[in-house]
C-alpha cells in the first residue's frame, strides 16, 4: 500500500496555481470597506418602506436599490468564499466568511 501524501499548505503553492483574488479586492482592508459601506446602505433599504406603490419611478428605484445590494454583496460573498476555501485552517477567513 503507498503512503498517504500530505496536501501541502496554500503558503508552500506556487503563485502562479492560486487564485488570484486581489483582482476582486487588492487587500483585505478594501474587503472590510466595502462590507462597512454594503452595511451601511443596506440601512437605506428602510427609506424605500411604504414608497414602492406610488409611481413607476418609486418602484424602479427600489428595484434598481435592491440589485445594487445584491451586486455588492456577490463580489463580497465570493471574494470571502474563495479566501476561506484557500486555507480552510485560517481562523481569520473563516471569520470573514462567516
Amino acid at each position: 500500500m503507498s503512503e498517504a501524501k500530505q496536501l501541502p499548505k496554500r503558503s508552500e503553492l506556487p503563485e502562479e496555481v492560486t487564485w488570484d483574488v486581489a483582482k476582486i479586492f487588492a487587500t483585505d482592508e478594501a474587503f472590510n470597506e466595502a462590507f462597512d459601506e454594503l452595511a451601511q446602505k443596506i440601512k437605506d433599504a428602510k427609506d424605500f418602506k411604504g414608497t414602492l406603490r406610488n409611481s413607476a419611478d418609486a418602484l424602479i428605484k427600489g428595484i434598481e436599490f435592491v440589485l445594487d445590494v445584491y451586486r455588492k454583496l456577490e463580489v463580497i460573498h465570493v471574494y470571502s468564499h474563495l479566501k476561506n476555501d484557500q486555507d480552510t485552517t485560517e481562523a481569520t477567513y473563516q471569520a470573514l466568511y462567516s
